[in-house]
């Protein structure tokens, strides 16, 4: 602990950034099940807030700055420009399909035993050494729903196909 905050340090783990193949995707949804299996044994409480509301507000302040880079003529500008509209839908597509009655039903029993969340798993946050996956960058690990780990995955594979 330092000035009141706390940091982590791990062994460093030479790797290279994880492919999609059918193998690599596999021990990563592996490492998340068991992830999530575990944790829930340790009867943690419940988040502070409901994981529909804070992805609403993370989706809010996205909008707030999305509009901001859009002026930028930067690297970033030019592609908030091109494909920020599209984020925009897909996120509006993931909230709805949250906020369905089934899903809504599924967070609710989750949010009752909560798993440990990583909060940020995308490919540069998983590496492959020895033929292992590895998740690293824990920053934004919390509490919540497993499984709105794998709510991101439908949005991605979308915002994939726009970009081909």
């Amino acid at each position: 602990m330092q000035n009141g905050k706390q940091y982590y340090v791990t062994e460093w783990i030479q790797g290279r950034r994880m492919t999609r193949s059918s193998e690599e995707l596999a021990q990563l949804g592996s490492m998340l099940a068991k992830l999530h299996s575990v944790s829930r044994n340790l009867k943690l409480p419940p988040p502070p807030i409901s994981i529909i509301r804070k992805l609403t507000k993370n989706f809010a302040a996205f909008r707030r700055r999305l509009k901001k880079v859009k002026k930028k003529p930067t690297n970033a500008g030019r592609w908030a420009r091109s494909h920020g509209e599209a984020c925009i839908e897909l996120s509006r597509a993931g909230l709805q399909a949250l906020r369905g009655p089934e899903l809504r039903a599924l967070l609710r029993k989750e949010n009752r035993h909560p798993a440990l969340v990583h909060g940020d798993v995308t490919i540069p946050n998983v590496l492959v050494a020895n033929g292992r996956v590895y998740l690293i960058d824990w920053d934004l690990m919390g509490r919540g729903p497993a499984i709105t780990t794998w709510s991101l995955r439908l949005p991605i594979r979308q915002a994939s196909a726009l970009q081909e």
